[in-house]
């Protein structure tokens, strides 16, 4: 098996910005140049792809060569190395508590653009398609992919609107930045660490 998603790994095409792992049954760590993560979870009818990354590269040429399914946008939080290639999606699901100005700044190109520095170039940054529409979720939410069903879990912290998503059939947990050994607490927006890490832990373990 291992020999196997090898070989599929090596035949997608790169952009030069992106390369994939498959760390799961039809599920896809996308490492966006080992400054962000995105993930990609397959069911039968659709598929979810989890945060974005920064913007740099193609990263819809990516996803493409992963499925042919229709693809859902789902952003674990409001930061722009999460946020920065939502463009390439005419929506994307985010918690209601990320939908004010603060977050709008955070996730900006222009956050992103500062965060790579002079580490990239302008032109890595592609030119995006759609001005995305943000839909809003809450806790509890579950998206059905076909066979796969992923539930959200809002996990207030790093961002007030921060989620993990929980998929029970496969015992997966993708959880953004919540499990970081440089989470950041002092960014605005950011919530106490009393909130961040008392309020939540129970409701996950509990599903889990």
């Amino acid at each position: 098996m291992r020999f196997r998603r090898e070989i599929q790994m090596n035949n997608i095409k790169s952009d030069g910005f992106h390369t994939v792992e498959q760390i799961a049954p039809d599920t896809y760590r996308i490492d966006e140049c080992g400054a962000a993560n995105c993930y990609l979870a397959v069911g039968k009818e659709r598929a979810l792809l989890i945060d974005t990354g920064c913007g740099l590269g193609n990263l819809k040429n990516i996803v493409e060569q992963l499925t042919v399914l229709p693809v859902d946008v789902v952003l674990t939080h409001a930061h722009c190395d999460h946020a920065g290639g939502v463009g390439w999606y005419e929506q994307f699901f985010v918690h209601e508590a990320d939908r004010t100005f603060v977050y709008s700044i955070l996730s900006s190109r222009l956050a992103a653009r500062a965060i790579i520095g002079k580490n990239g170039k302008r032109s890595d940054f592609a030119k995006l398609p759609f001005r995305p529409k943000p839909v809003t979720i809450r806790n509890g939410h579950v998206f059905e992919l076909g066979g796969r069903r992923i539930t959200v879990v809002h996990t207030p912290g790093h961002t007030r609107g921060s989620i993990v998503l929980l998929d029970d059939n496969h015992k997966i947990m993708f959880t953004g930045d919540d499990i970081n050994p440089f989470l950041w607490m002092h960014l605005p927006g950011c919530t106490s660490l009393k909130e961040w890490w008392f309020d939540w832990r129970l409701d996950v373990v509990w599903m889990f």
